[in-house]
């Protein structure tokens, strides 16, 4: 572990190094932003009180740093702190390390030999060798790195040709290899839906993948060839996305339209859009030199270099939920805690299931969803009755919003927050499970994903009940479930291509999900009359 962190520093030494012996000059810019952007990201918002104004935690430095190449500054970097109010998993963290760069009168091809000259300097300081692993495949990043369209890969890969693809074919064919769309994106996000769903895990050896849509790149430079295109690349090795730059975009009429057409475009929370921003829009009409720009985290580098897949192994005190209750040793005894004003009781819960649904079968579905998710906080080691709270609430609503799916959990929870609940957790985690209605976020963090997955495997858990003789759920056993999957006029309502993702975003084998799910039910069989 100490060998990992001590990698970490001397990879930050080697990367002023070879930026500073290039011309850069290393900056620092404000970490609260009165206006959030340079990313796609929802951020944290805290409030200035010597201003009287909500600020933002800042999820990137880009448009800081290209204020000061409109300034004059003509290579400037920085790495510091970024926050970004968004889910856990393997490679994300809400609070993580970058480095972005900029240089003016440069496009991306300069930005890409500067990177990949970097990655090089990094693999022979660090390692002493160009060569080495990813996960078990070795990789020698010596030679000159491939740079290939994003067309022309996913020509190759996939036989798409998606520059001259109508919009629909491209429809039919997230629908033929389950690529999950929200409803209303433009061909370009489509088209990049497309992409990271099938080709990352394709591109071992070092390979950059340039020109992307403009639709997904509001801050890139249009193509100087290709209309509804921009100059932006993505390097990948291992199958594993390391770096995203591009050619900056500096017309300001352009860039003010880039933003409000983000604001608009279809995406599972509207808080990640990119915002209008008059301050940097301004610094652009007073003139901003072309220039090329990267963004790359240092975890992430530090886990290339260390083959170490887990953000949180990159991190000295990764951030983990507090524990309230513990005692240490021979401490003087914890004072006793006091109720949470967020927190609404399970009896509280319960009574507000009953009250509001008023179908038997819908407080039997509330019961078994709550049981499964605290099956799976047993198995993920999440908070039992958190999680169990957010499956028991979850479809409260249905009666109210059955016929406008759009405001399904929306009203769940209005509810509670007329019952003075302000818990946002709860809130988000309730609205995620109707994001493809509602507009809302999707599920990102573990315990959204959970009952994202579970929510119709309760379902068919229970159809599967009751065809047996018996109609008992002890009787069910997984691989009996699993057996009727392919079954389309089985429990046809049932969407089996939600339920699968349990492996893509929970890490865990449909096999296993099904077993901890059944045996949840199985314990309160009383309750659900099976």
């Amino acid at each position: 572990m100490r060998e990992r962190f001590n990698t970490r520093t001397r990879l930050l030494r080697h990367m002023r190094e070879y930026l500073d012996g290039l011309g850069f000059w290393e900056v620092e810019t404000p970490i609260f932003h009165p206006q959030y952007g340079g990313a796609n990201a929802k951020p944290f918002t805290t409030h200035y009180n010597a201003l009287g104004q909500d600020m933002y935690l800042r999820i990137a430095f880009e448009l800081y740093l290209k204020r000061l190449i409109s300034g004059g500054y003509e290579r400037v970097y920085e790495i510091g702190r970024d926050f970004r109010n968004e889910g856990f998993d393997r490679s994300h963290s809400p609070e993580f390390t970058m480095i972005e760069w900029y240089e003016a009168y440069v496009d991306y091809h300069r930005v890409m030999d500067v990177t990949e000259g970097l990655f090089k300097h990094l693999a022979q300081k660090l390692n002493g060798s160009s060569k080495m692993k990813i996960d078990e495949k070795e990789i020698d990043l010596s030679g000159k790195w491939p740079r290939i369209t994003m067309n022309d890969i996913m020509k190759k890969e996939l036989g798409i040709e998606v520059e001259t693809a109508s919009q629909e074919s491209l429809l039919a064919y997230c629908t033929e290899h389950s690529i999950g769309l929200i409803g209303g994106e433009t061909k370009g996000q489509i088209i990049f839906a497309i992409f990271e769903h099938s080709i990352p895990e394709k591109l071992i050896e070092p390979i950059w993948i340039i020109d992307y849509p403009e639709d997904v790149s509001p801050l890139s430079k249009n193509h100087r060839s290709k209309p509804g295109w921009v100059e932006r690349f993505e390097g990948y090795i291992g199958g594993k996305e390391i770096c995203d730059g591009w050619s900056e975009l500096t017309d300001p009429m352009i860039q003010r339209q880039r933003f409000e057409n983000d604001q608009k475009a279809s995406r599972k929370d509207k808080s990640e859009a990119q915002q209008v921003d008059e301050d940097f829009l301004t610094s652009m009409e007073f003139g901003m030199p072309p220039m090329g720009g990267i963004g790359i985290g240092i975890e992430r580098l530090v886990m290339f270099f260390t083959n170490t897949w887990a953000i949180r192994e990159m991190m000295l005190f990764p951030t983990l939920k507090k524990l309230v209750s513990e005692q240490v040793g021979h401490q003087a005894p914890v004072a006793p805690v006091k109720q949470n004003p967020y927190s609404i009781t399970r009896e509280q819960a319960l009574t507000l299931v009953k009250e509001k649904l008023t179908s038997p079968h819908l407080v039997k579905h509330s019961l078994a969803v709550e049981a499964a998710m605290k099956g799976l906080a047993r198995h993920f080691g999440g908070d039992e009755s958190r999680w169990g709270m957010v499956g028991l609430l979850h479809d409260i609503d249905w009666d109210a919003t059955k016929d406008v799916p759009d405001q399904h959990a929306k009203q769940t929870v209005a509810w509670l927050k007329e019952l003075g609940n302000t818990d946002l957790e709860l809130h988000d985690a309730i609205l995620s499970h109707n994001h493809h209605h509602n507009g809302e976020g999707e599920p990102s963090s573990q315990m959204e994903r959970a009952l994202y997955t579970c929510d119709e495997l309760t379902g068919f858990i229970v159809a599967r009940t009751l065809v047996l003789p018996t109609k008992k759920i002890a009787d069910v056993t997984p691989e009996s479930v699993i057996k009727k999957f392919p079954s389309k006029s089985f429990a046809a309502a049932v969407n089996r291509e939600q339920i699968k993702l349990c492996e893509e975003k929970l890490g865990i084998k449909l096999i296993d999900f099904v077993s901890i799910v059944l045996k949840s039910m199985q314990e309160i069989s009383d309750d659900l009359s099976l």
